[in-house]
């Protein structure tokens, strides 16, 4: 039994790392999708090759439970019962990963071939046959080129070339309503030809359902950055379902730097109150330091952040104070740094102070700033 449980713990920790590596590593410094490719398949090249490694570590970990579920006495439900999932907190574990109808790792060599074939500065002809292989692939009914081809939209949104009727290309993906297709269909629509009234049809794909990959993302983006109103609304709800399913870790990335509505700020600063270190970093790192438009609530809680033991949230709390504060509340944050300050003797939280006192005018701010020099 305890070699069984040895496994289950070993498989687990394999499958968090490798999610971890494939979810940041798609993000530039800062944890954003870079802008010019919003597909976070099409960001890393590692992603094809982990997701092999984690769909074979996840079957090696169903069997490893079957094993100890058998070797568990009847009486002993909590062992049968017992699943590393039950004890990882709601915001921690990874993204369950359903099987796709299509080779991944030739859907990710063709992408990378054509988005190589797009960027070509002195091959006008491989750019040319590029952007014929992709039309075809839109047209045709091979599931891995048609994947590829929407992520090769997706990653070279920066390059010139004929996107005549790539849209409607695209939006006839997006009508034949295919799970696996959906996210990288919208993310290939929204770097080729979008337009604004498409916002609707994320909002409407979300209504329907739809809770894969990127949904949060996507609605932040084609919404530009502002998660109030309907748009909110939509967003929201994907997040409790993903909450109560176990998958927020997954996407809760995708409001960052977004302005959000009263509600979704109220859950976030709920996470943030969480018990769970790691639901409350998530909070903090994803959603609150990056709103772009803070409460004094919110003000206040990063302020507690800074000030706190938590290196990584004290850090990502102060770069978060350097804005999204209204102007009506620059007097309350100086007031704060101001407590916070005559409490520290740190030169990297005093500097940090300073710089986001310069950041705003006040007359709170100045006095503090005096009694810094």
């Amino acid at each position: 039994m305890r070699r069984t449980s040895l496994a289950l713990g070993v498989l687990l920790v394999a499958t968090n790392v490798a999610w971890f590596v494939a979810w940041t590593g798609s993000r530039d410094g800062d944890g954003t999708i870079e802008s010019g490719d919003a597909s976070p398949a099409a960001a890393d090249p590692r992603v094809a090759t982990l997701e092999t490694k984690v769909r074979a570590l996840e079957r090696d970990l169903a069997a490893a439970r079957r094993q100890a579920a058998r070797a568990a006495p009847d009486g002993d439900v909590a062992a049968k019962d017992r699943s590393p999932e039950r004890a990882t907190p709601a915001a921690a574990r990874p993204p369950a990963r359903p099987a796709q109808p299509f080779d991944v790792r030739a859907a990710h060599e063709q992408a990378q071939a054509w988005l190589e074939a797009l960027r070509s500065l002195d091959d006008p002809t491989a750019k040319s046959g590029a952007v014929q292989g992709i039309r075809a692939a839109l047209a045709g009914d091979d599931a891995a080129a048609l994947v590829a081809a929407l992520r090769a939209l997706a990653g070279s949104s920066d390059v010139t070339y004929d996107r005549t009727g790539l849209r409607e290309a695209i939006l006839r993906v997006l009508e034949a309503g295919e799970e696996y297709t959906t996210a990288p269909a919208l993310y290939a629509l929204f770097n080729t030809d979008r337009q604004d009234g498409d916002i609707d049809r994320v909002i409407g794909v979300v209504d329907a359902g739809y809770r894969g990959a990127g949904a949060v993302h996507l609605l932040a983006l084609f919404g530009k950055r502002d998660l109030t109103g309907d748009t909110g609304r939509a967003a929201l709800e994907v997040l409790d379902d993903l909450e109560r399913d176990g998958q927020l870790r997954g996407q809760i990335n995708g409001i960052w730097g977004a302005s959000f509505s009263s509600e979704i700020e109220q859950k976030l600063l709920g996470m943030a109150r969480s018990e769970d270190a790691e639901t409350r970093r998530a909070s903090i790192y994803f959603g609150l330091s990056t709103q772009a438009n803070k409460s004094r609530e919110v003000i206040d809680v990063l302020l507690e952040a800074a000030g706190g033991s938590d290196h990584g949230n004290r850090s990502r709390a102060f770069w978060g104070l350097g804005q999204g504060v209204a102007e009506d509340d620059y007097g309350h944050l100086a007031e704060g740094l101001g407590r916070l300050a005559a409490q520290r003797r740190d030169p990297q939280s005093l500097q940090s102070i300073r710089q986001i006192l310069r950041s705003y005018s006040s007359p709170e701010g100045a006095e503090v700033l005096e009694s810094l020099e």
